[in-house]
């Protein structure tokens, strides 16, 4: 007799639950953010990873200081190839807490994700610093710690 085993896969598209601003901590939104990595796909729709990620704007502690917000993400930064030929978006998430400072968040607090033409390409430092080599971008990357 033949047997038959059916796999089901569920895999949320919102990452964490959708929150009103403000409903996380920034440890919340930073744990959120470290384990919505694990769903990324390379070439998803950057409308798909803003949802998986999560938009959120989370209030700051008091240990961040002069950060009264955080946003999700963290920041956006556009790159231009060397030719010019190239732009790449990258939108950094806050996934890491520097051991040595938690009062600010830095670079390497940060785990950037590169979208071009709308589609995901890559994610991490090591991966950024590999299409600026391919792509002949100049960047300095200051403040890493946290991870890749």
């Amino acid at each position: 007799m033949m047997r038959r085993t059916t796999v089901v896969l569920l895999c949320a598209l919102g990452g964490s639950p959708a929150l009103p601003a403000g409903n996380l901590s920034p440890t919340e939104l930073r744990d959120a953010n470290r384990g919505n990595l694990n769903n990324l796909v390379v070439e998803m729709a950057k409308t798909d990873v803003l949802k998986l990620m999560g938009t959120q704007v989370v209030k700051a502690g008091p240990s961040f200081e002069g950060v009264k917000l955080i946003n999700n993400p963290f920041r956006t930064e556009t790159l231009l190839s060397g030719d010019g030929s190239k732009t790449l978006e990258v939108l950094f998430f806050y996934t890491y807490e520097d051991q040595e400072s938690d009062i600010t968040i830095t670079n390497g607090d940060l785990t950037p994700l590169v979208v071009e033409e709308g589609k995901l390409k890559g994610w991490g430092w090591i991966f950024v610093k590999q299409i600026a080599k391919l792509y002949d971008i100049d960047i300095r990357i200051d403040g890493l710690g946290g991870g890749d």
